[in-house]
């Protein structure tokens, strides 16, 4: 593992106030990204070795429950198989959620500086894409207390939302209506994907319930 890279990411877990602050600042005064797709793919490889930690402590406290040997299986089979999937499943995550950034982010600078010459978006719009594959980096460091036996998961999803708001407040400078607007719609958009298909699931055992009801 990239010593380097790894004390980057213990640098960006523990201080991401400061840590934002600095980044922001860099991408201010010079052109060339602070992090690139490999810094990306580096930190979701720590995550990784984090979850790994997170899984092994999570099996050893399994093996102390009193559960069939079937039920312990199962369990362990599905925790392999995210095991596997999971650097594929980060990388797509964090492919989506980045583009969602530069969406909002990019709709709200270019409606403020819409006036501006052609060479100054172009250079805020490259500052933007920086800031973005950094916050959205930046979000794995959360799996660093995942580890953590008892409130590992829930200090887990503390820090990802401390980083996230951490990230669009200083690293990108959004406004308070860009920060609800990325928590707010991803929100929305799955709360409404449960209403759909606990709609359909109901729908679907009502239709079946009067067919047998019918038949009897």
């Amino acid at each position: 593992m990239n010593t380097n890279i790894f004390q980057s990411y213990l640098y960006l877990a523990l201080t991401p106030l400061s840590s934002h602050q600095e980044l922001r600042q860099k991408n201010i005064e010079v052109e060339k990204p602070n992090f690139t797709t490999s810094s990306l793919l580096e930190f979701i490889f720590i995550a990784w070795f984090f979850l790994f930690l997170y899984e092994f402590v999570d099996l050893y406290l399994l093996s102390l429950k009193t559960l069939s040997a079937q039920e312990k299986s199962a369990i362990i089979f599905g925790k392999t198989i995210f095991l596997i999937v999971f650097p594929l499943y980060a990388l797509f995550a964090a492919y989506l959620f980045s583009k969602f950034l530069y969406f909002i982010g990019s709709y709200a600078f270019h409606r403020k500086e819409g006036m501006q010459s052609e060479e100054f978006l172009h250079y805020e719009d490259t500052r933007l894409k920086q800031g973005v594959d950094q916050v959205t980096s930046s979000l794995f460091c959360a799996y660093l207390f995942l580890p953590i036996p008892v409130i590992g998961v829930l200090l887990h999803q503390l820090a990802l939302l401390y980083y996230l708001l951490i990230g669009l407040k200083k690293n990108l400078q959004f406004s308070k209506t860009e920060i609800a607007s990325v928590v707010l719609i991803p929100l929305f958009i799955f709360l409404t994907f449960i209403v759909v298909i606990s709609s359909i699931t109901l729908f679907s055992f009502i239709t079946l319930q009067k067919i047998n009801g019918g038949s009897l």
